[in-house]
This record gives structure tokens, sequence and C-alpha cells, in this order.
């Protein structure tokens, strides 16, 4: 079964004593922010293996720099270097922070810097009619994946129920997401024909019935069963912790209601 909670943030540092009269000492507050993962997801040798909280700073005129760097924003790597700068823990890199995690912590830090209410532009599945909307970012919820047995490496197991192999499968990181969208990016490019489910896949897939082998793996995963290959996709879905990105949304000119998707645009962080 899949354990939801809608925390986001806990456990606040106490602000530093107010500094006397003349003098410009500041210690900035920092955040406990909670994993999706809880640290069970990533190895032995990893600064968070087992670790349920990462300590994270608040948003400074430092970072507000970062979000407006003009060669950060044109390289596509901005919110990695706003998070790294957040970080209090200088040994954990935001490459590979699993992408639940990483998630979590983007809310975590739009929320300390400019608070829970996110405005956005919502065009309504019914009417189309496009307004703003008011998101309440601290309300989003978390889920923390199905219960799976975890190896030391982070790692689980998923039975294919056709074939019978074993699949022992790993979450994905900031880096294999990175790394999926500029190859998804190169194939267009390139005119070629996209295969972003078997790409995704294989990124996850450590080993298919002994086999570790990439090219064999792919291989595989192109005469793999459909039965199979929807298991596959199921189990690892329900096992992956995430914030999940939607919230309840109420057309003001038809009254339609309904899930709908967060968006994640300039004014995330960038609030007008």
């Amino acid at each position: 079964m899949t354990q939801r909670n809608n925390d986001l943030r806990v456990g606040a540092a106490p602000m530093a004593d107010t500094p006397a009269h003349g003098s410009l000492e500041w210690v900035s507050p920092t955040d406990q922010v909670i994993l999706p993962t809880k640290g069970k997801y990533y190895p032995e040798d990893h600064p968070l293996h087992n670790q349920e909280f990462i300590e994270m700073k608040y948003l400074t005129a430092r970072e507000e720099d970062l979000l407006s760097d003009k060669k950060l924003l044109k390289r596509g790597v901005v919110i990695d270097k706003v998070l790294q700068s957040l970080i209090v823990d200088k040994t954990i890199k935001v490459s590979s922070l699993l992408i639940g995690d990483k998630n979590a912590m983007l809310v975590a830090a739009r929320i300390g810097g400019y608070g829970s209410e996110y405005k956005a532009v919502i065009s309504c599945p019914h009417c189309t009619v496009s307004s703003e909307y008011a998101f309440d970012l601290s309300e989003l919820e978390v889920l923390y994946g199905s219960d799976v047995e975890i190896s030391d490496e982070g790692t689980f197991t998923v039975q294919l129920p056709k074939t019978g192999f074993p699949v022992v499968c790993r979450l994905l990181t900031g880096a294999d997401e990175e790394w999926l969208a500029k190859s998804t990016k190169m194939k267009e490019e390139k005119g070629l024909p996209t295969s972003d489910l078997l790409d995704q896949m294989l990124s996850f897939i450590v080993s298919v019935n002994g086999v570790t082998d990439q090219g064999e793996i792919r291989k595989f995963l192109g005469v793999m069963p459909a039965m199979d290959s929807k298991e596959l996709r199921k189990v690892y879905k329900k096992t992956v912790p995430n914030v999940v990105m939607k919230q309840h949304f109420t057309c003001p000119e038809c009254d339609a209601s309904q899930e709908v998707d967060v968006p994640f645009g300039t004014e995330f962080f960038w609030p007008k």
C-alpha cells in the first residue's frame, strides 16, 4: 500500500537572536525538510542513506541572483545551482538526489522563500477559459511509496508475471532525469524516433534475471511481453516516493471542479 502524507516541511530551526543595535550579524535559519524516500533508497556510501530529513537554508539574495543568471538559465541548470546553494551539507550533490526528494526540496525552497501561496494561470479543462488560480503548496500530497524489500544498495526486485524473470530496479536521480531529457532532445533534433518509455525503463533497471549488460537488457525490453511491461511499470510507479504536483481546481468561469497539474512555470521561483 502506498503511504501518503501532506507535511513537506517540519522542524524549522529557531531564528537567531535579535542582534544588538548597530550590528548586522545574522545567522540564516534552516529547515529540516522531509525526504519522501526517507533515505531508504540511497546506497550505504551516500550521505542521505537512511536519513529522513535534509537540512536546507532559506532563499536569500544570493539565490535570487542565481535565479536571474542568464547563462545558467540558458544552460538549464539554474534550479540545480539554487538547490546546491541551499543544501547545508555540501557533501550532498544535487545530481545524486533521487527525483522525489529533489521535488520535495524544490517545493520547500519555494515555500521558504516566497510562502506557500502560488498563483498561476490555469486553462480550465472544461470551458478552456484561462484564469489566475492560487495553489497552496503546503497542501501538496507526499507519497512515501509502497512497502518493498530494499537492498543495501537501495534497489528492489519486481517479479515479472509472464516470463517469470526477476528485475532488479533502482530509483532515478536528477542526473538520470537530465540524461533522459537530453537523449529525447537529441533524437528529436536528428529526426530520429523517440523511445521515452524504453529509455526510462533501461535507466531504472539494474538487472534482468541476473543479466546486467545494458545491450542485452535493451534487446529483452524490445521483446518483453506486454503483460510484463505493464506490471513492471505499475510496480515501479507505486514504489517511487514523490510529491504529487496536483491540486484541486475550481474554475471561476464555469464552476467545474477537478484535479489539475500544478504548473512548474517561470513564476514558481519568480513570483509577481
